[in-house]
């Protein structure tokens, strides 16, 4: 159900969230 696609979510924002905001980031700057 959406639930169990929501809690990966969450688990997969909270592992890459920080890789995402600095590749993110970078790419900003650059």
């Amino acid at each position: 159900g959406w639930k169990d696609w929501l809690n990966k979510a969450k688990d997969f924002i909270k592992e890459k969230g920080p890789e995402i905001l600095r590749a993110a980031a970078n790419a900003a700057i650059n």
